[in-house]
């Protein structure tokens, strides 16, 4: 019989409780309510996509604090890229629909838009389908087509690269200097 071993900074007091999760187990075939419960998680899961994709892109991006109106910044030359990523999460009949906003419900300033310059590249995970839409600049509203979720699929970062050159940037990462 293995034998644990205790190590008590790293036990759970018995007072703790943990977040029930139970209902997100069929992910992704849950109802609009357990999506609503879980947004938070959900949001901070679309996050991690998108560090990923940065990592397999050959890309260096960092988390910035809450306070900021983007969520990373790309560290490419001769500038940053600060990159707001919103996540979606339920479809609609032809697609999926963001209308990135600032803000939460509860705040004194309520939801509101982005301002022109809050960031450079809109990054919109589309989290049940594991892919992620590269927009440059911000607009109030975004779609995605159903049809589009193939070739996000097929060419990941098509969208990206696209989305570098309308900024004016080159698709090419910032690498790292030769040690010779």
């Amino acid at each position: 019989m293995p034998i644990q071993l205790d190590f008590p900074g790293l036990m759970l007091p018995a007072t703790v409780s943990l977040p029930d999760t139970t209902d997100l187990r069929n992910w992704p075939d849950v109802p609009a309510a357990v999506v609503c419960r879980h947004a938070k998680a959900l949001g901070a899961a679309g996050e991690a996509l998108f560090d990923s994709q940065m990592h397999c892109f050959g890309e260096i991006a960092a988390a910035v604090p809450e306070a900021f109106p983007f969520d990373r910044i790309l560290l490419r030359a001769p500038r940053l890229v600060r990159v707001q990523i919103k996540t979606v999460i339920m479809p609609s009949d032809r697609g999926y629909t963001v209308e990135p906003r600032k803000g939460y419900r509860g705040s004194p300033q309520g939801m509101r838009p982005y301002e022109e310059d809050d960031f450079d590249l809109l990054a919109i995970v589309i989290l049940r389908e594991n892919v992620i839409r590269y927009i440059a600049g911000n607009a109030p509203r975004h779609h995605i087509p159903l049809s589009a979720i193939d070739g996000l699929r097929r060419n990941p970062r098509a969208s990206f690269d696209a989305a570098l050159s309308d900024l004016g940037a080159d698709p090419m990462p910032l690498s790292a200097p030769d040690p010779d």
